[in-house]
């Protein structure tokens, strides 16, 4: 059932894309002319629905293309976004029985909401800002330090930044790669597979040796990325995630976690060549 969205947000409200755009100019009105509250109230009762990710991030789309004209007013906007009380971008009656059984759940519901939203509108952005936008998701992946913030930019806007900036990126991921915080080790294949998904035809020898620095990596964390980003590495490039696993299949101390996801998406003829690679070791 759709609803206004001004009005109380019950557990069957749900909104289209379209109805979250116009949404959206009507929030950025408010917030334009100095009533920041009012874009709050539109804004919670947003990330209050049941919307999924998706639908929300047209809620971003708009924010973007106006934050490319007032820059500064909102990326201080979406400071506030971010360090907004968690109680307001959620309602209790909306939340599943499994959500609210742990407390990070909803971490994950109400701080992925706010970044869908946010890494949409610096997708946008990104042509002028990608340098300010790159210096506020490194602050924020310190500050909040999980899962559900770190991992959430990849596809918005990381994987178009990663693109379009590939010297300085690959500088950035040597960087992050031996970096003693392990988010960021992290970090880097999680980016990397938003990338190998999105884009085909790059060359992406550079990307895989620093990948390789990651490889023997002992953070579950990191061990969980790598095959996150070897496993989707095979939509566009598996010639060369063959390659890359015959080459490791040789070594010993990888964690078994990241040969079992890598090879999921491989085709099966492919699949079963790599496992006999991997069961001679």
């Amino acid at each position: 059932m759709i609803r206004n969205i001004t009005g109380k947000i019950s557990v069957g409200d749900k909104y289209s894309k379209g109805q979250v755009r116009r949404f959206a100019r009507q929030a950025i009105t408010r917030f334009d002319a100095g009533d920041e509250s009012e874009f709050f109230i539109l804004l919670d009762n947003l990330t209050k629905s049941k919307s999924g990710f998706e639908v929300i991030r047209a809620f971003g789309e708009e924010l973007g293309k106006k934050a490319l004209k007032e820059p500064d007013s909102y990326f201080e906007l979406f400071d506030k976004i971010m360090h907004r009380k968690k109680e307001a971008s959620y309602d209790p009656a909306n939340l599943s029985d499994f959500i609210r059984k742990n407390e990070k759940n909803i971490d994950a519901l109400v701080y992925g909401g706010r970044v869908a939203i946010i890494g949409t509108a610096f997708t946008q952005m990104r042509d002028g800002h990608w340098k300010r936008i790159l210096e506020k998701i490194e602050a924020w992946n310190i500050e909040f330090a999980d899962w559900y913030v770190v991992d959430s930019w990849c596809h918005h806007p990381m994987a178009h930044i990663i693109a379009e900036h590939q010297e300085k990126m690959l500088a950035k991921f040597r960087k992050w790669s031996k970096s003693e915080n392990f988010w960021f080790r992290k970090a880097v294949p999680v980016y990397l597979h938003a990338f190998f998904v999105e884009y085909s035809g790059y060359d992406i020898s550079p990307y895989l040796k620093i990948l390789d620095d990651l490889m023997l990596d002992q953070e579950n964390w990191v061990a969980k990325g790598m095959g996150w980003c070897l496993r989707e590495m095979a939509k566009n490039y598996q010639n060369e995630l063959v390659d890359f696993l015959k080459k490791w299949a040789r070594v010993e101390g990888v964690k078994k976690l990241i040969y079992k996801e890598a090879i999921k998406k491989l085709d099966k003829d492919v699949r079963e060549e790599v496992i006999k690679c991997l069961e001679k070791r």
